[in-house]
């Protein structure tokens, strides 16, 4: 699906994670120790209702890498 390749290209380009699988409407990234899963969801109201937390160490850096890459939300 090309939602799915979008969002794979999204997170290995940017955001440095690296595919583990990948299916039809379904990917696995990972990033050290983080592992991301991605589905495609047809009802909008799920993932505009939708988050994720994830605790970092040396957020500083990171937060520097994706401001690199410019993806960090400009309310952030």
């Amino acid at each position: 699906a090309l939602e799915i390749t979008s969002s794979i290209i999204f997170y290995e380009q940017l955001l440095g994670f690296t595919k583990r699988f990948e299916f039809d409407d379904y990917a696995g990234l990972a990033r050290d120790a983080i592992e991301i899963h991605l589905w495609l969801c047809e009802d909008s109201h799920i993932p505009k209702n939708t988050s994720c937390r994830i605790n970092v160490k040396n957020i500083e850096g990171l937060y520097a890498e994706y401001q690199r890459v410019d993806v960090i939300h400009p309310n952030s």
